[in-house]
């Protein structure tokens, strides 16, 4: 899946972005920030076999010891747009490398590389 945003003011992101970490540091485990040198609106890249529990993480409605997003609590500026690859289970064996190939893509501005490296697809 990919979180996008049409607003593209990575400094006001951020700046919300880190004024609700600082006050909530305790409270909610949220996704490192990247350092893309463009930013293109993509916040998240990632994938889940539990992709409705994962995306109600990341828009903020449960999962404060999970690293996420948790928009719903900062992310007031615009509209997300999430967007779902669905993959067949009789294929997971690319979900791994086809998340990494997006995340390499896209550079999204929030969120880890995946962490199963072992072969990669190029789009």
């Amino acid at each position: 899946y990919i979180i996008r945003t049409d607003f593209l003011n990575r400094e006001e992101i951020l700046k919300q972005f880190r004024q609700f970490k600082d006050k909530n540091r305790k409270t909610y485990k949220l996704s490192s920030i990247n350092n893309p040198k463009e930013f293109n609106g993509v916040l998240y890249v990632g994938s889940s076999a539990s992709l409705d529990s994962r995306l109600n993480q990341h828009l903020g409605h449960n999962g404060k010891r999970v690293y996420s997003l948790q928009l719903a609590k900062w992310f007031k500026i615009s509209a997300v747009e999430i967007e779902i690859i669905p993959i067949d289970k009789n294929y997971s064996n690319i979900l791994y490398p086809l998340e990494n190939a997006l995340w390499d893509y896209h550079k999204p501005l929030f969120g880890k590389k995946g962490t199963n490296v072992n072969s990669s697809i190029n789009i």
